[in-house]
C-alpha cells in the first residue's frame, strides 16, 4: 500500500507541476481536478474556483459540439482517446488549444484525463495564410477580369486599324502610299501578337490554359507553320528549309493550335536574329509504336548566336539575350517562355544549343498519340530515272532539296556556283549524257539564277536540259519577268515540299508531251489554224461590241458619258468606231438581303457598313442592344452581327430578348473577349455563332455564306468529293459508313417528330447534336447546320421555334 501511495503522490506531483495544461473530468464533463498551467491559461488565480464547473463552460459556443461528441463516444465506449483543435475562453480573450482526451478506467466507472497545449500562434499563422490565399485568389480573379476587359478594349481599336487598312489597300494607291499602308497593317499585327502573348502568359501562370485533344494532320501543320515565317525570312535574303523523316506519322491526336504556336514562335525568333544564311526546321521520329511516338523538333539558324551565360535566362518571362535599352531586336521576351511552357504541358522540355556568333538550335521532344494515318504516304516519282543538277549556294539547303530527288532514285549532283553549273552541264552534254533537269536557285553569288538560265538558253549544246527556278517568297516581280522571257520551264517557291516538287515535274513533262503532239500535227491542220488567225485580223470579221445594262452602268461610273458614248482612253472617234451600239437588257429587281449591324464603336460601324454595302447587302445599324431590339421589331432582317460589349443593353441580353420575341434569324456574336467559355456564353444567350475581333472582310463573308448562302434545296445535299477526300479516297469505307448513318438518321427523325417541344428539350437537343455531328463529318452540311439550329433552340428552350426547325430537318 505504501508503494501505491508513493506512486500516486508522484503522479499527482507531475500533474500539478506540468508545463502543459492538464485536467480531469468525469463522463458528464464536470471538472474534478485542474493543474496550475491550465489555470493560468484560463487566466484564473485559484484552481479551486474552477472545480465542479462544467468543462464546456470554458469552450466557446461554436466548438462545444466537438467536445460533446467526444464525451458521448467515451460514454458509449466507442473511443478511448480523442485529439481536437478547439478554442477556449479566458478573461483575456479567445485562444486556440490542442486538446487530447484519454478515457481512464476508475473502478466500475471511468474518468477522462485531458492535456492542452497552446497553439494560438500556429492557428493565427494558418489564418493569415488562408487570408493571403483568399486575397491571392481574389487578385487572380480580378487580374483575369482585367485582362479580359483590356483585351476587348485594345482589340477593338486594333480591329478598326486592320479593317480600314484592308479597305484602304483595295483602293488606288501609289507605291509610297502602299508602303505606308503595309507598315500600318504590320504594326497592327505586331500589337495583336503582343496582346495574344500576354493573354497566353497569364493563362499559363494561372493554370487555366486548356489543351484540345483532336486528330489533325501533322504534316500540313508543319508546312503551314513554316510558311507563316518564310516570307519574312526571304525578305531578308535568308533561306528556309524543312527536313522531315519518312517515319513521321501524318496524323496525330493533340492540340494543333498550340503545336503550331510553338513552331511559329521558334521560326519567328530565328528570323529575327538571322541576317544571312539559312533557317532549317528538322522533324525526326525518335521512337514509334502502333499507338504512340516521340517526335523531335529542331529549329536551327545561322544567326548571331547566344552566349552560354545568356542561355540560362532565355526561357524566363520578359527576358531576352540582349536586355539593353539600345537593343537591336524588339519583342516582349514572352515568346520563348510561352513556347517552353507549352512544350512542358505537352510532356516535353525545350533546350537550346548555341555559341555566340555561330547560330542557335532550339529543340524539344514530345510524346504524341498516333492518329489513323500512322505514316506519311509515299509520293511516287513523277518520271523514272531522271538526271538532275541542283544549283544552290547554300550547302545545307541544297542537300535537303537534293535528298527529295534522291528519294525517287534520281541521279543528283549538287553544285554551288554558276561557273560549276555551266561546267557540269557542258561536260555531261559533250559526253552524250546530258542532264534532264536543272534546278536553279534565284539568288546565287556573282551571277544569279536568271543569268544562268540565259546562258543555258543561248547554248545549243545544253539548252535541251529543262530548267526550273527556285525562288523565294515575295520575289514575284522578278519571277514574272522571267516567265515572260520563257527561260524556265518550271517554277518552285522555297521551301519546296515533295508534293510541290512532284507537281512541278509532272506538269513540266505533261506540257512537253502536249507540245510534241502539236508539233506532230499534219500540215493541213496547222494551215487551218493560220487561216483562223488571218480571219480574226480582218476588220470585216469583227462584230459590234454590245454590253448589258450592268456592264454599261459600270462603264458609266468609271468614265462620264458624252453623246451616248463612254469617254475612254482611246478618244471619241475611236469610241464611235468601236462601240457602235449599246443594247440594254431588262433590269431584274433582286431583293437585297437585309443585315443589321449592332455596334457601339462609330468607326467599326462604318467599317462594317462599307464591307457589307460593297458586297451588295442592305445594311442597318444600331448603336446598342436596346436600339437593336427596336430595329428588329420594325425590320425584316436576314442576319444580325451583334457586338457583345455595349452600353444601355449588351449583346447577350439583346439576343435573349430578340429570341424571346420569337425571331429565328441567325445572330453572329462579334467579340474581342478572350475569356474562356465565351462561345458557350454566346450560344446560351441565343446567338448562333461567334466572330472574333479583329476580323477581316473574308471573315464577315464567311459568316454570311455559312448562315445565309448554305446549300439550297434538300438538307441532304451530299458533298461527295469532300467526303471521299476525308476518307482518303476509300469509296468502300465511305459507303460502309453511310449505311448505318442513314439508318440512325431515320430513327432520329422519327424520334424527333414524336417528341414534345415543351417538355423534351433535353432529348431534342441530344438527338439534334447527334445528327449535327454525324452529318458534318460526312460533309452533309445543310442537314448538319439545320440540326445545329435545332440544337441551339432546344438548348435555349425557345419552344415556338422547335416545331418549324424539326420540320426543316428532312431528306
Amino acid at each position: 500500500m505504501e508503494g501505491e501511495k508513493i506512486q500516486f503522490n508522484y503522479a499527482l506531483e507531475l500533474f500539478n507541476n506540468s508545463s502543459t495544461g492538464q485536467f480531469i473530468i468525469n463522463g458528464k464533463g464536470t471538472v474534478l481536478k485542474i493543474n496550475s498551467s491550465f489555470t493560468t491559461m484560463l487566466d484564473k488565480k485559484d484552481a479551486e474556483e474552477l472545480l465542479k464547473k462544467n468543462f464546456l463552460d470554458f469552450i466557446i459556443e461554436d466548438d462545444r459540439d466537438i467536445v460533446s461528441n467526444a464525451l458521448e463516444d467515451f460514454k458509449n465506449n466507442l473511443k478511448n482517446s480523442e485529439t481536437v483543435n478547439i478554442r477556449y475562453r479566458s478573461s483575456k480573450g479567445v485562444f486556440w488549444g490542442k486538446f487530447h482526451f484519454d478515457r481512464v478506467k476508475a473502478g466500475n466507472s471511468y474518468l477522462i484525463l485531458g492535456v492542452v497545449i497552446d497553439i494560438n500562434s500556429e492557428m493565427e499563422f494558418q489564418d493569415s495564410l488562408l487570408e493571403a490565399k483568399q486575397a491571392a485568389e481574389k487578385s487572380e480573379a480580378s487580374k483575369s477580369i482585367f485582362l479580359a476587359n483590356m483585351s476587348h478594349e485594345i482589340r477593338t481599336p486594333i480591329h478598326t486599324v486592320t479593317g480600314l487598312t484592308e479597305l484602304l489597300s483595295d483602293t488606288n494607291l501609289d507605291s509610297e502610299q502602299t508602303e505606308y499602308v503595309t507598315q500600318i497593317g504590320f504594326a497592327a499585327k505586331v500589337l495583336l501578337t503582343l496582346i495574344n502573348d500576354i493573354l497566353d502568359f497569364s493563362k499559363i501562370e494561372a493554370g487555366k490554359l486548356v489543351f484540345e485533344n483532336i486528330e489533325y494532320n501533322l504534316y500540313e501543320t508543319i508546312l503551314n507553320s513554316v510558311d507563316l515565317s518564310a516570307l519574312e525570312a526571304h525578305r531578308k535574303g535568308v533561306d528556309v528549309a524543312i527536313s522531315i523523316d519518312d517515319d513521321m506519322p501524318k496524323t496525330i491526336v493533340g492540340d494543333q493550335v498550340r503545336l503550331r504556336q510553338v513552331i511559329v514562335n521558334l521560326m519567328s525568333n530565328a528570323v529575327k536574329f538571322t541576317h544571312s544564311g539559312e533557317i532549317i526546321l528538322t522533324v525526326n521520329t525518335v521512337n514509334k509504336s502502333d499507338e504512340s511516338a516521340v517526335l523531335r523538333f529542331a529549329v536551327a539558324d545561322s544567326g548571331i548566336g547566344i552566349s552560354h551565360e545568356k542561355q540560362k535566362r532565355l526561357f524566363k518571362a520578359f527576358s531576352q539575350a540582349d536586355t539593353s535599352t539600345t537593343r537591336q531586336f524588339g519583342g516582349t521576351g514572352l515568346g520563348l517562355s510561352i513556347s517552353s511552357s507549352l512544350v512542358q504541358m505537352m510532356g516535353g522540355d525545350m533546350k537550346v544549343e548555341s555559341k555566340e556568333g555561330k547560330g542557335a538550335t532550339f529543340y524539344f521532344e514530345i510524346p504524341v498519340t498516333m492518329g489513323r494515318e500512322k505514316n506519311l504516304p509515299p509520293v511516287p516519282p513523277p518520271r523514272e530515272n531522271l538526271k538532275a543538277l541542283v544549283v544552290d549556294d547554300n550547302i545545307k539547303v541544297n542537300k535537303i532539296f537534293s535528298d527529295l530527288l534522291r528519294a525517287w532514285n534520281y541521279n543528283v549532283v549538287e553544285v554551288y556556283t554558276v561557273k560549276d553549273a555551266l561546267s557540269e552541264l557542258i561536260i555531261k552534254a559533250t559526253t552524250g549524257d546530258p542532264y534532264d533537269l536543272c534546278f536553279i536557285d534565284q539568288i546565287l553569288p556573282g551571277m544569279d539564277g536568271w543569268q544562268l538560265a540565259s546562258e543555258i538558253n543561248s547554248n545549243s549544246l545544253i539548252k535541251t536540259t529543262k530548267t526550273l527556278l527556285m525562288s523565294l517568297k515575295g520575289k514575284g516581280i522578278e519571277e514574272s519577268k522571267m516567265k515572260l522571257l520563257g527561260w524556265f520551264q518550271g517554277y518552285l517557291t522555297k521551301p519546296v515540299s515533295r508534293e510541290e516538287l512532284f507537281k512541278a515535274i509532272e506538269e513540266l513533262y505533261s506540257r512537253t508531251l502536249d507540245m510534241d503532239m502539236v508539233n506532230s500535227k499534219p500540215d493541213d491542220e496547222i494551215e487551218e489554224l493560220e487561216t483562223l488567225v488571218d480571219e480574226e485580223d480582218d476588220d470585216d470579221f469583227m462584230e459590234p461590241l454590245t454590253f448589258s445594262d450592268h456592264v454599261y452602268e459600270q462603264l458609266e461610273e468609271l468614265y462620264p458619258i458624252e453623246d451616248g458614248n463612254p469617254r475612254s482612253v482611246f478618244g471619241k472617234q475611236q469610241e464611235r468606231d468601236i462601240i457602235t451600239t449599246v443594247t440594254p437588257t431588262p433590269k431584274v429587281e433582286v431583293k437585297k438581303e437585309k443585315i443589321l449591324v449592332v455596334e457601339d464603336h462609330l468607326v467599326n460601324q462604318k467599317l462594317f457598313k462599307i464591307i457589307l454595302e460593297k458586297s451588295g447587302f442592305d445594311v442597318s445599324v444600331a448603336s446598342d442592344g436596346k436600339e437593336a431590339v427596336e430595329k428588329v421589331k420594325d425590320g425584316d432582317f436576314d442576319l444580325v452581327f451583334m457586338d457583345c460589349q455595349m452600353p444601355v443593353m449588351n449583346g447577350y441580353d439583346s439576343s435573349k430578348e430578340i429570341r424571346r420575341l420569337g425571331y429565328v434569324f441567325p445572330i453572329v456574336a462579334v467579340t474581342a473577349s478572350a475569356v474562356k467559355g465565351e462561345y458557350e456564353k454566346c450560344i446560351r444567350a441565343g446567338m448562333s455563332d461567334i466572330m472574333t475581333k479583329p476580323f477581316k472582310k473574308e471573315d464577315v463573308m464567311a459568316s454570311i455564306d455559312k448562315w445565309l448562302h448554305s446549300d439550297s434545296g434538300s438538307n441532304m445535299l451530299f458533298e461527295y468529293d469532300k467526303a471521299l477526300e476525308r476518307f482518303m479516297g476509300e469509296k468502300d469505307i465511305l459507303l460502309e459508313v453511310l449505311q448505318p448513318y442513314i439508318e440512325n438518321l431515320d430513327n432520329n427523325l422519327l424520334e424527333l417528330k414524336s417528341l414534345n417541344s415543351v417538355n423534351d428539350c433535353v432529348r431534342i437537343r441530344e438527338v439534334a447534336h447527334s445528327i449535327k455531328g454525324s452529318s458534318l463529318n460526312l460533309d452533309i452540311c445543310g442537314l448538319g447546320r439545320a440540326a445545329e439550329a435545332l440544337e441551339d433552340a432546344a438548348y435555349n428552350k425557345i419552344c415556338k421555334e422547335i416545331p418549324e426547325l424539326v420540320s426543316g430537318i428532312s431528306y
